[in-house]
């Protein structure tokens, strides 16, 4: 026979609106989009160098969309009352696209050599791999059954 301890807090799944639902799935979506633009932009920054180099003003301007996702980013996390470690990580990719800029002209400004543009394609990597761990957790939580 087995003995429940009635003392022993069950866990309780957290009873969401649905307003708050649809808020993470709109989070979820804006990830997705995110993800999206990152591909796109490097598909620019390829193309600028590989096809015409027309591309590359294609590639300077959807950069400033990618910021404002990037802002907005963190206020869809509050408003989707997303965990406190997702809604901070959402302030990731708005500081990662901050240094581009660093890594574009800040560095080299600074006297360090030429090559350390170069960190501004490896920064795009970190981006997208930032937002594909936020979107995997967005997509858990957004799925995730509620009583």
């Amino acid at each position: 026979m087995t003995v429940i301890d009635t003392l022993t807090p069950q866990p309780v799944e957290q009873q969401l609106s649905g307003f708050v639902r649809s808020a993470r799935g709109l989070y979820y979506a804006w990830t997705v989009l995110f993800i999206a633009g990152v591909v796109l932009q490097v598909f620019f920054a390829g193309a600028s160098l590989l096809v015409n180099s027309a591309y590359l003003e294609y590639h300077r301007v959807f950069a400033h969309i990618l910021e404002l996702f990037a802002m907005l980013l963190p206020l869809l996390a509050l408003v989707a009352r997303q965990p406190w470690r997702i809604t901070l990580l959402s302030l990731l990719p708005f500081v990662l696209i901050a240094m581009q800029y660093v890594f574009l002209w800040a560095l080299t400004g600074m006297g360090l050599p030429l090559w350390t543009r170069g960190l501004h394609a490896v920064n795009a990597l970190v981006i997208y791999w930032v937002m594909l761990r936020l979107s995997r957790s967005a997509w858990q939580l957004w799925r995730a059954p509620t009583r």
